[in-house]
């Protein structure tokens, strides 16, 4: 099955009152685990590129990622998402368009509200170009280290939310409810209350950021109460780096078993990680 459309993705979440795991990936083995996951469960993902991971890290290029996500969903039956996530530069989503995503997020969160929406405008004009499904943030999912899930200032307002959707006509909105990226030092507490007001402002997608490490009963409330794009993207790091850990210090283990180990065990966490979103999802 060729790539499919976040959007239509998104679409068939929301038809099931659940929602579609964005997963953060970043060199072959992840995007390898994640896709054959998605298959042997017959659960939909998306796999998604930060970018800094490219243009800083270089695990990976551009376009060898966005190659690599279309040619194994080629390969498979359940439907593949193609994603790049976090980008605030204009000039990077161009380029991504230009080598192949087929969807993107454009960050400016951390920008007033009004630069937000005007530079949002932009990409939205882009995109509709290349008939490339666009992501916004409003509201602010900073990052555990400062604990940026505790405060409600950053969280996403209801009535701001609708008049931001309706001047940028975005696809999807990722929203600021009590969530943040990376390990959280205490449980996070997500405030459904507001999502269910977010949703009924706002008739699109709603979008969940910092996935990792909240609870399976917060998540799948969230769903029912309007997220229809999880990312995952921390755990999924977790359980590379404890993989490859375990293997290269067991001098027992075969230097060319360690590849299929690691992604062995991305597929184990994997299965168990989308049983919170295959209900009713091409079954």
């Amino acid at each position: 099955m060729a790539l499919t459309s976040v959007k239509n993705l998104l679409q068939m979440a929301s038809i099931n009152n659940t929602a579609i795991i964005g997963l953060n990936c970043t060199d072959y083995n992840s995007i390898y685990a994640g896709i054959t996951a998605a298959e042997e469960t017959k659960t939909p993902i998306i796999c998604m590129l930060y970018p800094d991971h490219a243009r800083v890290n270089n695990y990976i290029t551009l376009r060898g990622f966005a190659s690599l996500v279309t040619e194994l969903a080629e390969k498979k039956t359940v439907p593949i998402g193609l994603h790049l996530d976090h980008c605030s530069e204009i000039d990077y989503i161009e380029q991504a368009i230009s080598d192949g995503f087929k969807s993107v997020m454009y960050d400016g969160s951390s920008l007033p509200y009004e630069e937000n929406v005007k530079n949002t405008c932009i990409v939205k004009k882009m995109c509709e170009k290349s008939n490339i499904d666009l992501e916004a943030e409003l509201g602010y999912v900073g990052v555990t280290a400062i604990e940026d899930e505790l405060n409600a200032d950053f969280y996403t307002e209801p009535d701001m939310a609708a008049d931001f959707v309706k001047r940028t006509n975005v696809d999807c909105l990722a929203v600021a409810i009590g969530t943040a990226h990376g390990v959280y030092k205490s449980t996070p507490r997500l405030d459904i209350e507001r999502l269910a007001a977010i949703k009924e402002a706002v008739k699109i997608p709603l979008v969940l950021h910092g996935g990792s490490g909240v609870p399976e009963k917060q998540l799948t409330e969230s769903f029912r109460k309007g997220i229809r794009k999880l990312n995952v993207g921390t755990e999924y790091y977790q359980v590379w780096r404890d993989s490859m850990a375990k293997n290269t210090v067991d001098s027992k283990v075969d230097i060319l078993d360690i590849v299929g180990n690691v992604q062995n065990d991305l597929k184990v966490y994997l299965h168990n990680k989308l049983k919170l979103t295959e209900i009713g999802i091409n079954k």
